[in-house]
């Protein structure tokens, strides 16, 4: 779901260079709001075909009908969640995006922004309780409706709108500042530095803040907390603290890590894994985290989102800054934006979490107990094992590649070269367009 809210983030950020529409404000906010109802009315209709069919296999004393349902209702829910920001697109489109102008808070970014956003969050809030109460008659028992936006909201539009509101709080800031100041910061080789600087920071702070929106607790003392610390010792990564994520209903099985630098990481398990794996799975999963520390996958990450700035800024630059009409401009950076974040940030990060995978199993000594740590994640959240993942992949997949990698040197060998490549081509990107960027800056002054 992260993946569908930076979207809908990107969505509004591009409509500020479209052109107004001349509509009347009352017919804008009219199509908005039918806009937003869609991906809700769409989710309805899966509900009333699935439940139809529930009915149906139950009459025939069919007994894989709930299993079937699930799997179906949840393919179906990943397609809908994307017509969310697909619908608003077209809401931008079509006169949303000069709301701002219209009411006269255009030279605010932090308030433009949130007017902007605010058919999304509503649309996106609509179509998770259509959602729920489809699953809820389809599958039965499960978090309440509350506690499940909470944790949505909590965990998608929050983690990434929060951060995005103190950049545009900044930048208002920045405005308020005396001329002179302003002016040296419009140079690019004074403002971009900064800029660099204080988004590195944001970054390596930005755990502290994420910990507490996402509604963590610290773990307390006891042996399974001496027994993780030990493992961080043994492997050499500092931490902040080790928190748990306070999953309501006990729904979401899952662990976390964040944090650049050691007193600003967090290795974070939810409430529901602790309450159902033993320690030596939880070992084994905590490891797994701790691997993404000890690899650099999170400033490699950095250095992901670096290069797709400044590519971007390259493709703008080339392109003459325009392109001609707005929707060919919209069409080009939904392509570059879905290439980009939906094809190669999968591939690096499901490279990364096999990556992990293996450090964990190395870790601890045992491919089997990490491959059944994963196989039990699968069974509290109801997932089947061959379900894909965008960023993970399946876990059957996963549970296949250790069972492979702690049998053959082979395997170990071509999955080593892969990850060299993608760490290779991330760090020779990042020099090349960035040599391209200051380039370009020379020949322009």
């Amino acid at each position: 779901m992260l993946f569908r809210v930076i979207l809908g983030v990107v969505l509004a950020a591009l409509s500020q260079d479209w052109s107004r529409t001349a509509a009347s404000p009352r017919l804008v906010v009219f199509s908005t709001a039918a806009l937003c109802l869609f991906p809700a009315a769409v989710s309805g209709l899966l509900a009333a075909v699935l439940l139809g069919k529930k009915r149906r296999l139950a009459a025939r004393g069919d007994g894989t009908s709930r299993a079937v349902l699930h799997g179906r209702f949840r393919r179906g829910a990943r397609v809908i969640e994307f017509l969310v920001p697909a619908a608003y697109g077209v809401s931008l489109f079509a006169g949303w995006n000069a709301l701002p102008t219209t009411l006269n808070i255009g030279n605010w970014a932090l308030a433009s922004g949130a007017v902007l956003l605010l058919p999304f969050v509503i649309s996106l809030v609509l179509t998770w309780s259509v959602l729920h109460i489809a699953e809820v008659a389809l599958i039965g028992a499960g978090p309440t409706l509350r506690q499940r936006l909470s944790f949505k909201l909590r965990q998608s539009v929050l983690t990434v709108c929060v951060p995005v509101a103190v950049v545009l709080a900044l930048y208002d800031a920045a405005g308020l500042l005396p001329a002179g100041i302003r002016t040296a910061l419009g140079n690019p080789w004074v403002g971009t530095p900064v800029t660099a600087l204080l988004a590195l920071g944001g970054y390596t702070v930005a755990p502290l803040v994420i910990a507490r929106i996402w509604k963590t607790s610290r773990l307390p003392a006891c042996p399974l907390h001496e027994r993780l610390t030990d493992l961080c010792r043994k492997i050499g990564v500092t931490f902040r603290d080790i928190r748990v994520w306070e999953t309501p209903g006990h729904f979401f099985a899952n662990a976390a890590v964040m944090g650049l630098a050691g007193f600003t990481r967090y290795i974070i398990i939810s409430r529901s894994l602790l309450a159902a794996a033993p320690e030596e799975e939880l070992e084994a999963i905590f490891a797994h985290e701790l691997g993404h520390a000890k690899r650099h996958h999170m400033i490699l990450y950095l250095v992901l989102a670096a290069d797709f700035m400044l590519l971007a800024y390259l493709l703008e630059s080339v392109s003459g800054g325009a392109m001609p009409g707005d929707t060919a401009r919209l069409a080009v950076w939904i392509g570059v934006f879905a290439a980009y974040w939906g094809a190669w940030f999968g591939y690096v990060s499901r490279t990364f979490e096999r990556d992990a995978d293996f450090f964990a199993a190395k870790t601890i000594g045992d491919y089997g107990t990490f491959a059944k740590a994963l196989a039990r994640i699968a069974r509290l959240n109801g997932q089947d094992t061959s379900t894909r993942s965008w960023r993970h992949g399946s876990i059957r997949w996963r549970i296949e590649f250790l069972q492979a990698a702690g049998l053959d040197e082979d395997v170990r060998r071509r999955f080593l070269v892969r990850l060299e490549f993608v760490r290779t081509l991330l760090v020779t990107t990042g020099v090349v367009t960035l040599a391209a960027v200051v380039l370009l800056a020379l020949l322009q002054q």
